[in-house]
Order: C-alpha cells, then structure tokens, then sequence
C-alpha cells in the first residue's frame, strides 16, 4: 500500500549539544525552583495569617502571589478548595488584571518566576533573572549582544580585507 507513510530506519544518533547544555545548567534551574518554592510555601503562610485576622485584600494577592508562583503546589491547592478561597484569589486576579494588568507587576515582582497556565509559558522576573546570572558568574547573561552594531564595526574596519571581514562576521553568528 504506496499511501502509508514510509519507515524510515537511521542509525545511531549523535550526542546532541543540547543535552550538554541541559546537564550544565540543571543545577541553576533546580535551584532556581527550589528557592520559588520556598517562597511561595512562605506567601501561602503570610496569605493564610492575613485572612485569619480579616485582611482579605491583602490574603488574596498574598494567594495570587503563590498561584502565579507555583500554581500546581499540592498545599495551595488544598488551601483553594477550602470554602471562599478561590474566590477571594480570583477577585484580586480581577483587581489587577484590570487596565492590561498595570498593576500585575505588584504581585509577580516578588517571585523568581511567573507560571501562566492559560498561556502554557513560564516568565523570568528580573529577580530570577539576577539569581541566575550570578549563579552561572556572568552578569551578562540574559543580555543579547547587539550583533548588528558589531557588524558594522567590522564593516567600518578599513585594515581588514574583505575575506577577513567576512570570517569575523561568520564568526559573530556562530556565537
């Protein structure tokens, strides 16, 4: 039967350059998630003491807070199936998703990252982007160079000759 899809047998698969990367920064990344969930075990602590002395406004960013932080935490879940929680949580949501989110930044600039379940996307904050910058000793590490300025130099170069000119420029786009 021509229709099929053909099976298409291949050797052995190289060791992928991605699999070294994933090795070299698992530590930073576990890490990384190791400290959010310490945070937010201690927002859901703060949250669950604000709503026991009446301060509902302030438990329900607090519980924001730790669902944007970890939003498949089992004791925050266990926590939101308690009777009005979920509700109190989803009117702060309301409140600072008004006006395209404005206001998010008050609850999310605490966090090292923000989960968006809706979205399927996991967002740095500038914080987790500073913890891991200076786990990995590079203070420089999220910073994108600004490739088009360097080929300009090169271009401007007048001691270079043109097949140098284009090895650096190669060179620059490998990195």
């Amino acid at each position: 039967d021509d229709a099929r899809t053909p099976l298409i047998i291949s050797g052995p698969v190289a060791k992928a350059q991605d699999d070294e990367q994933y090795m070299e920064f698992r530590p930073y990344v576990e890490s990384l998630y190791q400290k959010q969930r310490a945070l937010v075990t201690q927002v859901l602590n703060d949250a669950k003491k604000a709503i026991a002395a009446g301060k509902e406004d302030e438990g329900g960013m607090l519980l924001l807070r730790a669902y944007k932080g970890l939003p498949k935490y089992q004791p925050l879940i266990k926590f939101l199936s308690e009777q009005g929680m979920k509700q109190l949580m989803q009117k702060a949501e309301n409140y600072y998703m008004q006006d395209n989110e404005r206001e998010m930044h008050i609850v999310t600039d605490e966090l090292y990252f923000v989960i968006s379940e809706q979205q399927h996307s996991v967002d740095m904050t500038d914080k987790g982007h500073d913890l891991l910058a200076n786990a990995v000793s590079n203070p420089d590490f999220f910073v994108l160079p600004d490739v088009g300025s360097q080929i300009a130099d090169i271009q401007k170069n007048t001691e270079l000759s043109a097949e140098e000119k284009q090895e650096k420029k190669d060179a620059l786009m490998e990195d």
